[in-house]
């Protein structure tokens, strides 16, 4: 199993018992270190002791000859023991035990390491006070390391027998404290897609608070989605009826309808309606793009070339309006975004203030390059709105009072405001893309203190 898919327990599991095999080792090899050091110092002052001893038994060839025999006895029965050889200063040996190892004579005293007939030996030469004599004692190194391993061997096998007991304690000991995070699990397990209630927080780890805290913002964050998705959902189906409607009952009359004119009418009505169902569908889209949570990109714009892109395709309908429209440009107006939903930020704004403003009003857009920001503006002179509706006209669906319908003035005429059939999408879809570029909205009085003026502040791309 890789460790992407090991799941919390296995990952702590094996990496407590990696660091504590780790530890143990050193630990082990430490204690191997210093229990070969102090076994060494140990020995070689065996040596010295075993030395200093001979050098006082007086040892010569023929007085000795007892004494040696029983040493030889001795030595016969306990391999183990110590070896020894007196030597003349001349170089005649007096004694040596059988097992001593078989080298020529040497005058060199203090310790000596040396490699005869296939063992090693540690060895101790000390002269006599006279300087007759010389005692070497011999250790074999092979018995020093044996010993060595017998030690540690003592000391690690209690701790080997300890580790898989150490493996099991680990485990409960892991099961539980991650019992909080298994109930957890469970819980969010066993939910429901339409349960959004927060998680209870008494029972969540410390460790785990901050993520469980994270999940219950998310859980609001989605039932505030779902919710305005809910009432988006209703409120489409809604404003799609009514010209879906209205184009149904047209047709019905121009079906039938015997009269030329009225079955002109009807047509024109039924293109009038398909046109604000495509226009709404159209608008339904961008709003559903524009609060997508995808990253933009950081691309520079000029939101002066954007304004008069949006422009262009809409000057006939001005003019066949009597609107004056007019754009303003100050300073180069370079922000960063995607170039799509400019356009239509900067399209929704025109095409609200074209919808709203009657008969031979005016329309400026202007676009201004500040020391930290950009502005657009777009302000016209039409009937606008009241304070208290400002901030309702960027909601979904909301259109200020007297704007839903057709209405007939005093004199018989219709005033374009009170015809235009809006979708109420317009800014709440400018709303939405200031605020994925974060930028802010601002809503005041259009030109010459009537009308409506909408702002929109960029920061300046560094």
């Amino acid at each position: 199993m890789g460790v992407g898919t090991q799941s919390l327990r296995q990952r702590l599991l094996w990496t407590l018992l990696g660091v504590t095999s780790a530890v143990w080792l050193l630990a082990l090899s430490v204690a191997w270190f210093e229990a070969h050091h102090e076994l060494d110092e140990l020995l070689d002052r065996r040596l010295e002791q075993t030395a200093t001893l001979l050098l006082e038994l007086d040892i010569d060839e023929e007085s000795n000859r007892g004494m040696v025999r029983d040493s030889r006895a001795d030595a016969a029965e306990r391999n183990e023991e110590l070896q020894f050889q007196v030597w003349r200063r001349d170089g005649t040996l007096l004694q040596r035990s059988p097992n001593a190892p078989s080298v020529s004579f040497s005058t060199r005293d203090g310790y000596q390491s040396l490699e005869t007939q296939g063992r090693h030996w540690q060895s101790f030469g000390l002269w006599s006070q006279d300087g007759h004599r010389l005692v070497r004692v011999y250790d074999d190194e092979g018995q020093r390391r044996h010993l060595t391993a017998e030690i540690i061997g003592r000391v690690a096998l209690p701790l080997a027998v300890a580790l898989p007991l150490l493996a099991l304690l680990i485990l409960i000991a892991i099961s539980r404290s991650l019992r909080p995070l298994s109930n957890l699990s469970r819980a969010v397990a066993q939910r429901s897609a339409d349960h959004m209630s927060p998680l209870i927080l008494d029972e969540v780890p410390d460790e785990a608070r901050s993520l469980v805290q994270s999940l219950n913002d998310l859980l609001e964050r989605l039932r505030h989605s779902l919710e305005a998705e809910k009432r988006f959902t209703a409120d489409a189906a809604h404003e799609l009826r009514t010209p879906l409607a209205v184009i149904r009952a047209q047709a019905q009359v121009a079906q039938a309808s015997t009269d030329e004119a009225e079955r002109s009418r009807a047509l024109a009505s039924i293109v009038e309606g398909a046109d604000r169902a495509t226009r709404l569908a159209v608008q339904l889209l961008t709003l559903a793009r524009a609060e997508h949570d995808a990253p933009l990109p950081d691309t520079p714009v000029d939101l002066g070339e954007v304004a008069r892109t949006c422009i262009a395709p809409r000057a006939e309908t001005a003019l066949q309006r009597q609107q004056q429209l007019s754009l303003r440009q100050h300073g180069v107006c370079i922000v960063k975004g995607q170039i799509d939903l400019l356009e239509a930020l900067c399209g929704n704004l025109i095409d609200n203030a074209l919808t709203y403003v009657p008969e031979g009003g005016r329309i400026e857009i202007e676009v201004t390059a500040a020391a930290s920001s950009v502005q657009l503006r777009v302000m016209d002179d039409g009937p606008g709105v009241s304070k208290n509706d400002r901030e309702r006209l960027l909601h979904r669906f909301y259109r200020a009072p007297g704007t839903q319908g057709s209405k007939t003035a005093l004199d018989g005429s219709v005033s374009p405001r009170m015809k235009a059939q809006g979708s109420g999408l317009g800014l709440a879809i400018v709303r939405q893309i200031a605020q994925r570029h974060q930028a802010s909205l601002q809503l005041t009085e259009g030109l010459e203190g009537r009308g409506l003026g909408v702002t929109v502040t960029f920061a300046q791309p560094r």
